[in-house]
């Protein structure tokens, strides 16, 4: 099977950089989550969400933790390979913070693009 980011990290920052996080951010902004997501959103909600931490890997700009914490969820936490998203996510965090006092937050795998301000993972 072919993969999208062969050979290392370059790669994938090459796919997954600071453009595609911030064409993503866009889409989210204007239409809010796409249909799949949606209903990622509505079966952890049916699940049960309030009161709840999560932990999403490969989380992205963090637009399905930002709904989750808008349904109930009291935290999240992000695992995201590509550095790239980190400004976009805290962005989007930013402007959900302004609504809400729940907690999002960052972790990265490679820790050469992970900002100093990242808390480490334990």
């Amino acid at each position: 099977m072919d993969d999208c980011c062969p050979r290392g990290q370059t790669r994938y920052e090459q796919v997954f950089g600071d453009r595609f996080a911030r064409a993503l951010a866009k889409r989210y902004r204007r239409r809010g989550l796409t249909s799949p997501e949606r209903r990622i959103v509505d079966a952890v909600v049916e699940a049960g969400i309030d009161g709840a931490t999560v932990l999403e890997i490969g989380g992205g700009i963090g637009e399905l933790q930002l709904e989750l914490l808008r349904r109930g969820g009291t935290s999240t936490t992000n695992l995201e390979l590509s550095g790239a998203y980190e400004a976009v996510a805290r962005d989007l965090a930013a402007a959900e913070d302004s609504r809400s006092e729940r907690d999002a937050s960052s972790a990265w795998i490679w820790p050469r693009t992970a900002p100093k301000s990242t808390r480490p993972i334990t």
